[in-house]
Formats: structure tokens, C-alpha cells, sequence
């Protein structure tokens, strides 16, 4: 299917990929409490994603692309693809997610589709990830 959208965001971040970490049920004082455990790759992609952020949030049928770049271990010399944990879905999350809070679009329900890789560096490449969003 040939896109025939616009492109909003191409954006590359540079860290290392984690996933959505679960959320953590605690008893204080005869009270459970949830929390969701945040990362230093949360931080790292909120903050990138804040700085990019449309005036407005789009509140559009969504397209998202996200390329997850993986550190290559001496052991996968010449596999191209990252087959192993983390899960593409729970990396996605932390990533759609940290772009809700950013305001990037009113909630990320508004995505319709999305097409999601996890790779091994290409050269001399940084892990991270490249996200490209698109309207419809």
C-alpha cells in the first residue's frame, strides 16, 4: 500500500532501547499502590520528543514507523536481525507512550497502524531508535 500521508515527524534518537517496564503493585499502611517504573531511555526519549512537539496534538488517524537500532553482541557478526528480548511490542510502548505524555497527540489511540523493526547497527551506527509519525 503506497503512503499517501504526510510526514510529521523523522526523528532519530540516540540511547539504548529499553522496554515498557510493568507496573508495580506495593501495600503501604493497608493500601495497594501501582506505580509504573521509569527508565533512563524514557527520559532520554520524553525529552526529545517534547523538544520536537507540535503546537497543537494531532488528533488524526496516525501512521507510526519505528526502527529499533540494537547493540550487535560479538556474537551475531553478520546477523542483520535483532531475534531476541526485548519484545518489539513492550519497546514500542515505552516509545508511544513517551510521546503521549509530550503531547505529540491527544492519546495514541489515534494510531491506526504501526510498523515496527528491531535491527542490528548498520556501520558504525548508534543504537537508539528512528521514529517517523504520519497523518492521515
Amino acid at each position: 500500500m503506497e503512503k499517501m500521508e504526510n510526514l510529521v515527524l523523522d526523528l532519530r534518537i540516540v540511547g539504548l532501547p529499553r522496554p515498557q517496564a510493568r507496573p508495580r503493585t506495593f501495600s503501604h499502611r493497608g493500601r495497594v499502590m501501582t506505580y509504573s517504573p521509569k527508565t533512563d531511555w524514557h527520559g532520554i526519549v520524553y525529552r526529545e520528543a517534547l523538544q520536537v512537539r507540535p503546537k497543537v496534538p494531532y488528533d488524526c488517524a496516525l501512521e507510526v514507523d519505528l526502527c529499533f537500532v540494537m547493540p550487535r553482541p560479538a556474537s551475531k557478526k553478520k546477523a542483520s536481525w535483532h531475534t531476541t528480548r526485548p519484545d518489539w511490542d513492550n519497546l514500542a510502548k515505552c516509545v508511544t507512550d513517551c510521546m503521549t505524555q509530550a503531547q505529540w497527540w491527544v492519546d495514541d489511540s489515534r494510531i491506526f497502524k504501526a510498523n515496527i523493526e528491531k535491527r542490528y547497527p548498520i556501520g558504525d551506527e548508534p543504537p537508539g531508535v528512528i521514529a517517523k509519525v504520519y497523518t492521515y
